[in-house]
């Protein structure tokens, strides 16, 4: 690791994305690239930034450390060795919620200002929420993913100056999801004729943590819509930016009529074979919903979805048990009350 500092100091914007700020910090000293930046300063290239090398970074970027700290994208390990990842000063505790290796980018944000907005990184912010414009994640000219190895941050490698890409128009769904995770920073909220939801399910959402937020479109627009679809490592699907759309239509389309819409799945999926192995019949039926729940959704801002799930599990037992007298009903009941 070097002893010494870079010459000229890079101030920081308010939530950038720390790559993208150690990406400038190199071209304005003429550093080529983040990986060597990194390990003149580090002693490492790897491309994170934990808060246990902060005071290390913020002296060779001459900085003080509450000013790399405020970046989006430092991460943190519990006592337990769990990673978790600071975005517009909250902390996002799944790494399928962030998108470390590939970037994305809002041309008209670059034409204003050439830096990485944290908020780009997460999975579910796929439009600019100022300029109502599709986040792009390829090259418009060499159609490749956007990754870090640029020695330009307003550049792709292939040397297309990002800037000069044309807007898109982004979906409306896609503008609610980012519109929320705008209001974590204090962002106005749009007018009710541009959501993807109504004011009900908008509020619903908004009270929602960063972290809350991403949990619940997962859970909703994934684990519950996709059941049947992914055994084990369902938690480990490709989030292309397809179907990161998808998650998030499927979760507004539910709770457009909740918590009816979340009843009727959950009792389509009750109705099937269970799973082929000894357990529970709750698990065997619902076994990647009902992991997800019991595991992720813990908290006290989740517990609209837990007691919604309990009441419509307990309903749809008691309906089934009534009308088809089925053994394997009622062994699901009695599963059930054991777990209370």
């Amino acid at each position: 690791m070097s002893e010494f500092r870079v010459i000229h100091r890079v101030t920081p914007f308010p939530e950038e994305y720390v790559l993208g700020y150690l990406h400038r910090v190199a071209e304005k000293n003429g550093i080529k690239g983040i990986q060597s930046l990194l390990s003149d300063a580090l002693g490492t290239p790897r491309h994170s930034v934990s808060l246990t090398v902060v005071t290390k970074l913020a002296t060779y970027c001459r900085l003080y450390p509450e000013e790399v700290e405020q970046l989006s994208g430092i991460e943190r390990r519990n006592h337990d060795g769990v990673r978790s990842w600071q975005v517009c000063g909250e902390w996002v505790t799944k790494a399928a919620f962030i998108a470390p290796n590939h970037r994305k980018f809002c041309p008209c944000c670059l034409r204003e200002a050439p830096f990485v907005r944290g908020c780009w990184q997460l999975v579910f912010y796929n439009a600019c929420a100022r300029h109502r414009t599709r986040l792009l994640d390829c090259c418009p000219k060499c159609r490749k993913r956007l990754n870090w190895t640029a020695h330009r941050l307003e550049y792709c490698a292939c040397g297309y100056k990002l800037a000069d890409a044309e807007a898109l128009h982004a979906s409306n769904d896609a503008l609610t999801m980012s519109f929320l995770i705008e209001l974590r920073g204090g962002a106005r909220v749009p007018p009710g004729e541009s959501l993807g939801v109504g004011h009900r399910e908008f509020d619903l959402l908004a009270g929602l943590s960063l972290d809350g937020l991403h949990k619940t479109i997962w859970f909703l627009g994934h684990c519950l819509k996709d059941l049947g679809r992914y055994g084990t490592g369902h938690g480990r699907l490709k989030r292309g930016q397809t179907e990161v759309d998808l998650m998030i239509r499927h979760t507004f389309e539910l709770l457009k009529d909740w918590p009816k819409g979340f009843g009727d799945l959950l009792a389509e999926y009750a109705r099937r074979p269970p799973a082929d192995y000894q357990g529970p019949l709750e698990g065997r039926l619902l076994g990647p919903v009902q992991r997800y729940l019991r595991q992720e959704l813990d908290g006290e801002e989740m517990a609209f979805i837990r007691l919604t799930y309990e009441q419509h599990l307990r309903t749809i037992w008691q309906e089934f048990g009534h009308k088809h007298r089925l053994r394997r009903v009622r062994q699901l009941e009695f599963d059930f009350e054991k777990q209370e």
